[in-house]
């Protein structure tokens, strides 16, 4: 009688995260007044911004590449996406924590676990629709083991990330940053080991 629709899956999926792209920017505060003074902190916002975009940016590209075979999805994976959507929404919130402080240990940890929740839940997702496609006798293709192997270097840098923004604050951002460019080195690499 109910059947679980897929473009009911991608709707919610998009739209969640198009809000979360959207409200993060509201974080960012216009000066009310326009002095040196006043301007201090807004390269640092800006910059917070642009790596968390990135972050939430690149969830969004994995989250259409995972899903993008799938044409019947499970209650299972309904329920899992709903978790890993849960997390997303909270990134605007760890973001604005960054803003407040980057160099506080509390909030960079806080937006580093956010990371690390949401990578698990990537991982998590990316196993089970591997799984799924096994057992409809689907065979992953070269980018879909490409995609594979960085969700799971994307969940091991995010415990990185988490150690670094316990012991390390101030290096938090540049190390997500760094990351974003090693993790694609790393799984292109892979691939052509493993294909």
């Amino acid at each position: 009688m109910f059947h679980s629709s897929k473009s009911r899956l991608d709707a919610i999926s998009d739209g969640v995260f198009g809000v979360v792209l959207t409200i993060m920017v509201l974080d960012i505060k216009a000066p009310s007044n326009l002095s040196w003074q006043h301007l201090g902190n807004l390269p640092e916002e800006i910059l917070t911004f642009f790596i968390s975009f990135a972050v939430i940016g690149q969830y969004w590209i994995f989250h259409q590449e995972l899903f993008s075979k799938l044409t019947k999805p499970t209650t299972k994976l309904l329920i899992l996406n709903l978790f890993y959507l849960c997390f997303v929404c909270l990134m605007p919130f760890a973001t604005s924590l960054l803003n407040n402080d980057l160099t506080a240990r509390f909030n960079t940890t806080i937006f580093a676990l956010v990371v690390c929740l949401v990578d698990s839940l990537q991982f998590i997702l990316f196993h089970q629709v591997m799984g799924h496609w096994q057992r409809q006798g689907q065979s992953p293709t070269k980018h879909d083991l490409q995609e594979y192997h960085s969700a799971i270097i994307m969940f091991g840098f995010s415990i990185v990330y988490l150690l670094v923004g316990i012991l390390w604050p101030l290096f938090l951002l540049p190390t997500i940053a760094l990351s974003f460019l090693v993790r694609t080195i790393i799984s292109r690499t892979l691939t052509k080991e493993v294909v």
